[in-house]
């Protein structure tokens, strides 16, 4: 498949890992919970100090956070997705940083795999001047960017952002 514009591929995992991991230690959560079959919980696991619980997603099943408080009571709920927007304000200024701090994050159109929608959210945060940049959803790329029916933020990225599937 020709993409047609270029792909952004930058740290984002090990970024929100990092911003997530602080805030967890300084607000005095026990632990974290993250529910990952793959990039999160490698990015998270190699910031954290043996307090986060990495839980493989149920099949067909996207937990709720209400479920994941009742199941681990006390953890801080770092499920893709789950954030509160104020953390994720976090995240978008530790992505920003981590593009000045590389060359910048050029002018033009990127496509971001997407699968939780919680990173192109977060990289809209962080460069709200839709004129300078503008992102386009791309599912289905990779492991990490498969479409989750049951996402949370599915709604905020069919509503702001145009979507590509990378299987068609």
């Amino acid at each position: 498949m020709h993409l047609g514009q270029p792909l952004l591929i930058f740290p984002h995992k090990q970024l929100r890992a990092q911003v997530i991991y602080a805030y967890a230690k300084e607000a005095g959560y026990p632990g974290i919970v993250l529910l990952s079959c793959g990039n999160a919980s490698k990015a998270m696991g190699e910031v954290s100090d043996g307090t986060v619980e990495i839980v493989k997603p149920e099949p067909d099943h996207w937990l709720t956070n209400e479920e994941i408080a009742q199941q681990w009571p006390g953890y801080l709920d770092a499920t893709s997705g789950h954030l509160p927007l104020w953390l994720m304000v976090r995240i978008a200024a530790h992505f920003k940083a981590w593009f000045d701090a590389n060359g910048g994050l050029g002018n033009g159109r990127y496509l971001v795999p997407t699968g939780s929608g919680e990173t192109i959210v977060c990289l809209l945060l962080a460069y709200p001047d839709t004129f300078s940049h503008s992102f386009t959803a791309l599912y289905n790329f990779n492991k990490g960017s498969e479409f989750e029916p049951n996402a949370p933020l599915n709604p905020v990225v069919e509503t702001l952002f145009e979507i590509q599937d990378y299987d068609t």
